[in-house]
């Protein structure tokens, strides 16, 4: 099994990958009058069924407690009932229907925020006098959760799905139905 230091460095290449961020001048941060914010690292044991570990994982997380001036009304974190799931599993066993379960890595980090927010670099991989300016939302801010709902349900759209009005987290097409459940981590 890989070390915590490996678990960083999964989580730093998957943020690269999906180009999350633009480095810039810390100036330009502060000439914006931008609140800068930080970032730290949450680290998890991934375990088997015995308890044994099966993994070591960390996320890139902002210090979303450091952000200001944010309207505290328009965020949000939809999650399916639990008796739409109760219901869709007990009518997939009666008619004998396949269900399946999708995990969407870095689902948060999917999500193009509405502007841009500046983050100081995580522990490890500072720069001097450099930021990050987040391109795509982020675990830890406080609008993660609403900008990755509202990521899924266009792209859900796109492909003829439509979400039930009794359960804004079940989306029907023809011959199939989606829960969404955000465990956040």
């Amino acid at each position: 099994m890989d070390g915590p230091n490996q678990a960083l460095k999964d989580e730093w290449d998957q943020l690269l990958k999906k180009e999350t961020w633009d480095i810039v001048d810390r100036k330009e941060a502060l000439d914006k009058n931008a609140n800068i914010i930080g970032s730290t690292w949450v680290y998890k044991r991934k375990r088997f069924p015995d308890g044994s570990i099966r993994k070591l994982k960390a996320r890139m997380c902002a210090r979303g407690d450091q952000q200001i001036n944010v309207d505290f009304f328009d965020t949000y974190a939809p999650v399916v009932s639990w008796s739409t799931v109760q219901t869709l599993l007990t009518i997939s066993c009666v008619l004998g229907l396949e269900t399946k379960q999708v995990d969407n890595t870095l689902a948060f980090c999917q999500a193009k925020l509405d502007n841009p927010i500046y983050i100081d670099f995580p522990q490890g991989y500072q720069q001097s006098g450099k930021v990050l300016r987040r391109k795509k939302s982020l675990y830890g801010l406080t609008v993660a959760p609403k900008f990755f709902f509202e990521t899924l349900t266009e792209a859900l759209g796109k492909r003829g799905f439509v979400a039930s009005t009794t359960d804004p987290c079940m989306f029907v097409h023809k011959d199939m139905i989606c829960l969404v459940y955000v465990d956040d981590y």
